[in-house]
C-alpha cells in the first residue's frame, strides 16, 4: 500500500503523520520512497512530529564540543534531525543520552537500499540495539524535541484522553498514541491513565443507573 500526495513529501507537515503512527502501532513496516535527502526520507517515516523540525547535520567530532552543542539543543522543542558516520554513531548516541535525557528517537541507516534499517525507541533502547547489531552505512538520527516538564507533571492525562475521544472523535487507541506524542509521555503510562478514565466513566454510569432506580 502506498501513501502518495500531489505535492511535497507525504508525512511532512501533513496529516500523513497520523496514518504513519497508526501503522507503527500495528507493527506494519513503513519505508520511504527515494527522496532528495536522507533527512526528509527518514523524517517522513519516523512517526515524530513533522510540523516543526530542525536539521543539525553532523555534530562536532570532538567529545566536549559535541556535548556542548547537544546541551545547547536540550531545550529545543522542535524535532531534531542529525547525520552521523558509522564509526561515531555509538559515542554520539551515548552523548545524546547524557545531554538530552532518555527521550524518544528513531535511527535509520541505508535508507532505500538493500540493508535499510530503522530502529525506534528511547535513546537508551536504540543504544542497546546499536551495540548488539551491525554498524554499517550512514546514519540519520531523529530525536523528539524537548517537552516542558511542568506540562508532564501538572496535566490531567485522563482528562486529556477524554477530551480527545469525546470532542475530537478519536478512538481510544488513536487518543493514547496522540496524547503520548503531544504530552511527551511513554505510551504505557498513557495507557494506564486510560484505564483510570474508563473506571471513572463506569462508576459514573453506575451511579446514574442507581439514581434512576
Amino acid at each position: 500500500m502506498a501513501l502518495v500526495s500531489d505535492a511535497g513529501t507525504p508525512g511532512i507537515s501533513d496529516p500523513g503523520y497520523f496514518l504513519i503512527n497508526l501503522a507503527i502501532d500495528q507493527n506494519i513496516p513503513v519505508v520511504p520512497i527515494p527522496g532528495a535527502t536522507a533527512a526528509i526520507a527518514a523524517l517522513s517515516v519516523s512517526g515524530m512530529p513533522t510540523d516543526r523540525f530542525i536539521f543539525e547535520g553532523f555534530l562536532p567530532a570532538k567529545h566536549l564540543a559535541r556535548l556542548k552543542r547537544l546541551q545547547e539543543l536540550s531545550k529545543e522543542e522542535r524535532t531534531i534531525i542529525f547525520y552521523e558516520a558509522p564509526h561515531k554513531i555509538i559515542r554520539t548516541v551515548e552523548d545524546m543520552l547524557e545531554a538530552l535525557g532518555d527521550r524518544r528517537a528513531v535511527i535509520t541507516r541505508e535508507l532505500t537500499k538493500i540493508h535499510e534499517e530503522t530502529i525506534r525507541g528511547t535513546l537508551s533502547e536504540c543504544l542497546k540495539r546499536l551495540q548488539g547489531g551491525t554498524i554499517k552505512g550512514e546514519f540519520t538520527v531523529i530525536v523528539h524535541g524537548s517537552t516542558k516538564e511542568p506540562l508532564k507533571q501538572d496535566i490531567d492525562t485522563a482528562g486529556y484522553l477524554k477530551n480527545l475521544i469525546l470532542h475530537r472523535g478519536l478512538s481510544k487507541k488513536e487518543a493514547i498514541a496522540l496524547a503520548a506524542e503531544e504530552l511527551g509521555l511513554p505510551k504505557k503510562d498513557v495507557y494506564k491513565e486510560s484505564l483510570k478514565m474508563e473506571n471513572t466513566l463506569n462508576e459514573a454510569k453506575g451511579k446514574g443507573a442507581g439514581e434512576d432506580v
